[in-house]
């Protein structure tokens, strides 16, 4: 009996997941885009989620595109930590640059 309680407790609560790919968001920094626009001139998009607003160019390999599962945009960001006046910074604050890690489109 001891033993079946041991491999219960060591089993636990299942953990909540969704369908950004663990690889790209590893569920943390991925969100609906709140806006978006994008420039012609030289091929940028700028995107806007809960966490940030980020630049990245469409031919920029970095940057994964995928399917999104819900026929929004969505972007997962991160950010270096440091502030954009070069001076550093301990933690994300409305200086820190955003760079984009992935983008789910929506099949069209």
């Amino acid at each position: 009996m001891l033993a079946g309680l041991l491999v219960i407790s060591w089993i636990g609560p299942a953990k909540s997941h969704s369908w950004y790919d663990e690889d790209c968001c590893d569920q943390h920094d991925c969100a609906p885009v709140i806006s978006m626009s994008f420039n012609k001139a030289n091929n940028n998009w700028t995107m806007t989620t809960k966490h940030g607003t980020a630049v990245f160019n469409m031919k920029n390999k970095s940057v994964s595109h995928r399917f999104s599962q819900d026929g929004q945009v969505h972007a997962c960001m991160f950010t270096d930590m440091y502030s954009a006046d070069g001076l550093g910074g301990a933690s994300q604050g409305k200086n820190s640059v955003f760079y984009i890690r992935c983008v789910y489109w929506p099949v069209s």
